[in-house]
């Protein structure tokens, strides 16, 4: 097995790893923190701070791995995935106090959260030293695992209960951590590039690329309706009759829908523009929100997740190529960062407004706002992208 086939095989295990961890903790946290007596609205609050903390780190983050040459991206990676899961082990010996599980679990999340784009970082660091890596078929077959974890856990905690999901996410999340401190860092990178030390400062990416900046709020208003619809998925499935089991099928779902567009989206840019692409995901992001809200029953759910290869699944690689080609070298972290801050800001106000909503209107009123922020998500989308190729 050469090189570059076996670089490619562990950075698809990472996004395997990652993505079932992910499930885990962030896909069923609904259903593990209202197990633990937490209600909606305290569910949102738990989810919302953690990607508070995730949307005040990434900059600094980002910041950091662009500036400094002692710390590879692939160890920051491997850190932070090796403290999620050591805190994870804190929880489960924690007392059944609201605040603190809340708290601790708040912080595993933004730690989850952070590792994503770094994972993203790790890819464009080795494509940019002319050591390919497909991020798109890796991508994918992380939803792939995604769906599988979305289906085996539904129906173990239908059996087992909501416990199973924290050791679950442990040994997982740790497993995370070994492979990705087993990656080298490409020496050509080193004699390759030559990195400008900037202010790296939130003022001087907005005036540096102020129409990415635009399109990051574009983003925002997409993953507001995203976010409500991924964290409070089990009331909408049980308001239509549904459970558990149904949420495992829902999620897997769209996660397979994913893996085809994924897996050949390197293909489809020597086809399309990248830039075309993320107009297309962002129009469909909001096709989604339509069907879901007027769903009749779960079988329009299911038909409606369908609608994923369409919208998330195209959007996931084009924005991580889309940012690299706008970015500065030495902007390449820090704007990986950012895009996935753009979806951590809307899960702060989309946790936040979600609990409540739900909790004081109802499901319709919910998803109707959620529905008209994507409209203006996928405005900002069509004007604000840039043509790149």
């Amino acid at each position: 097995m050469n090189h570059q086939k076996a670089l490619n095989i562990r950075y698809q295990l990472s996004h395997s790893l990652y993505w079932f961890s992910n499930c885990t903790l962030y896909g069923f946290a609904t259903v593990y923190l209202l197990n633990m007596n937490f209600d909606n609205t305290q569910v949102g609050v738990v989810l919302a701070f953690g990607n508070i903390l995730s949307v005040f780190l990434q900059p600094v983050i980002g910041s950091f791995a662009d500036k400094t040459s002692k710390i590879s991206l692939k160890t920051l990676t491997s850190l932070f995935a090796f403290i999620a899961s050591s805190l994870g082990v804190i929880l489960i010996f924690l007392p059944d106090i609201v605040w603190a599980v809340g708290g601790l679990y708040s912080i595993m999340i933004a730690l989850v959260l952070l590792v994503i784009p770094l994972m993203s970082s790790v890819c464009i660091e080795y494509c940019n030293a002319n050591c390919y890596i497909d991020y798109g078929l890796a991508r994918g077959i992380g939803s792939i695992f995604y769906a599988a974890a979305s289906i085996s856990l539904g129906i173990l905690i239908e059996r087992t209960g909501a416990q199973i999901l924290l050791p679950i996410f442990i040994f997982v999340f740790f497993l995370l951590a070994v492979v990705m401190f087993t990656f080298q860092s490409p020496a050509k990178i080193v004699q390759n590039c030559s990195f400008t030390n900037t202010s790296g400062g939130l003022f001087y990416f907005i005036n540096t690329y102020r129409r990415f900046s635009f399109l990051l709020i574009g983003i925002v208003c997409l993953f507001f309706y995203h976010t409500i619809l991924n964290t409070y998925f089990i009331n909408i499935i049980r308001n239509l009759g549904g459970n558990s089991s149904h949420l495992g099928i829902s999620l897997s779902i769209s996660a397979a829908m994913e893996l085809p567009v994924m897996a050949s989206f390197f293909y489809l840019l020597k086809k399309i523009k990248c830039s075309t692409i993320l107009k297309i995901s962002g129009i469909f992001f909001t096709v989604k929100t339509f069907i879901i809200i007027l769903a009749p029953n779960i079988a329009t759910i299911f038909f409606a997740q369908s609608i994923q290869f369409l919208s998330y699944a195209l959007y996931t690689p084009a924005i991580v190529y889309y940012t690299n080609k706008l970015m500065k070298p030495e902007d390449k972290v820090k704007g990986q960062g950012y895009a996935a801050m753009a979806a951590c800001v809307a899960a702060v106000f989309a946790n936040l407004a979600g609990g409540a909503l739900l909790d004081r209107f109802g499901i319709f009123t919910m998803l109707l706002v959620g529905t008209i922020v994507s409209c203006i998500g996928t405005l900002f989308v069509l004007i604000y992208t840039e043509d790149v190729n």
